[in-house]
């Protein structure tokens, strides 16, 4: 009756922060509601994912209202995520922002990068947003955790299909492309994993496939410099880097040795 089909993620939106505002059993009525309206076609995967994503971000406003919003708002999230409606990674989202609001948004750990890494990854593969993508690198409010961002979006990509590799590649393009991370840092934590390859090659054995592809994609688009090339013997070390080599050599359809070439 709204007739504004790209209105769905608002909906899902004011919908959740009212079921967290009352609590109890509102927030099971609200798990019912939203099946029934995804059912029925008021809205989709993806603006129920956008919707969602938003309920998370405004978080810190809500807890001036609802101290345990975020308890609340997980409890939600972990029933949406066991209906296979929402990724899992929402429940650590609401954590994180929970955690944002007791620092101020500040001092990003290990972990909290980690959990970052995981919710843009999923949230990408789901609604293939780049202006998302940005928005949560931006939310992480400490840029310089980027390069460690991209190390572990990088990691976490390891375990996808070879289609989904590419479109996490995309998104850290996409996120550059809109300012939201410099290039160097993209450069510094690709340069992380490179050295960080003696470590995974046992649980990824393809993983000198898999970083060429990384690397040749971000030569492509420009993402990182061609003065790259000439680190991998260093950054990989003397058994993986000739082999790191060889492999963007192939994928890039380029004569060797690639600390020598230039791009067709």
């Amino acid at each position: 009756e709204l007739d504004a089909p790209h209105f769905g993620h608002e909906v899902v939106k004011r919908l959740v922060y009212r079921a967290v505002e009352k609590g109890g059993e509102a927030l099971r009525q609200a798990l019912t509601l939203l099946k029934a309206l995804l059912a029925c076609d008021a809205f989709d995967h993806h603006q129920l994912t956008i919707g969602m994503q938003r309920s998370v971000m405004g978080l810190p406003d809500l807890c001036l209202d609802v101290p345990d919003a975020p308890e609340r708002l997980r409890t939600l999230a972990d029933w949406l995520a066991f209906e296979n409606l929402v990724s899992p990674s929402f429940e650590q989202a609401v954590i994180l922002k929970a955690q944002e609001r007791q620092e101020d948004g500040k001092n990003a750990g290990a972990d909290k990068v980690q959990t970052y890494a995981k919710f843009i990854v999923e949230e990408f593969l789901v609604c293939q947003s780049g202006r998302d993508a940005a928005k949560s690198v931006t939310d992480l409010a400490d840029s310089s955790k980027h390069p460690e961002l991209v190390r572990r979006i990088l990691i976490v990509a390891l375990d996808k299909s070879e289609s989904e590799r590419t479109m996490i590649a995309d998104l850290i393009s996409s996120v550059c492309v809109r300012c939201a991370m410099e290039p160097s840092e993209v450069e510094a934590g690709l340069e992380a994993l490179i050295k960080q390859m003696g470590d995974l090659v046992i649980d990824v054995p393809k993983i000198v496939e898999y970083v060429g592809r990384f690397i040749a994609h971000f030569l492509e688009d420009r993402t990182i410099p061609e003065s790259l090339l000439a680190s991998i013997p260093n950054l990989a070390g003397p058994k993986l880097g000739p082999e790191l080599s060889k492999a963007v050599g192939e994928i890039l359809s380029l004569p060797l040795p690639v600390t020598q070439i230039k791009r067709k």
